[in-house]
């Protein structure tokens, strides 16, 4: 399976978990747990375990915040 790239980036409480290729996000609750919850986000999306899932690309950005 095909290793997706995950941009990652704070939005006020939570880390954001945008996957852009499958039009998909995701949160997270803390930065460390940020890249086990990409790799659950598509999983889900492809509805199979997360051992058939390979850990995805991890792209950190700057914080957004919004109004």
């Amino acid at each position: 399976m095909k290793r997706y790239d995950v941009f990652v980036y704070r939005d006020r409480t939570f880390w954001m978990l945008d996957v852009p290729e499958l039009g998909i996000l995701g949160a997270a609750a803390s930065r460390s747990t940020a890249p086990r919850e990409a790799r659950d986000l598509i999983s889900l999306w492809f509805d199979h375990p997360d051992a058939h899932t390979p850990p995805p690309r991890i792209r950190w950005s700057p914080p957004r915040h919004h109004g």
